[in-house]
């Protein structure tokens, strides 16, 4: 009887929103998603946590549920004045 494949969700998340889910399979990796957008914020990129502590590298085999969460930098504003 041929072994069943096991299958894992990686949930990408922006904030508290669901961006992205895909499947893979075990000890495979997860293609990186195009980058998401967010209003007055620069992407920074994937974290293995919402504090945007810990980067997460897309070469890291899956082997159980994972949840990656966008990290943000708020945009710097240059404001000049003239007389």
């Amino acid at each position: 009887m041929p072994e069943e494949e096991i299958i894992y969700p990686v949930i990408f998340y922006t904030g508290k929103v669901h961006y992205l889910e895909e499947t893979v399979s075990a000890g495979q990796t997860v293609n990186e998603p195009l980058p998401p957008t967010r209003d007055g914020y620069d992407f920074t990129g994937w974290y293995r946590d919402e504090a945007e502590t810990q980067p997460y590298g897309f070469s890291a085999p899956i082997n159980h549920e994972t949840r990656l969460y966008a990290g943000w930098k708020l945009k710097s504003h240059v404001v000049r004045f003239e007389a």
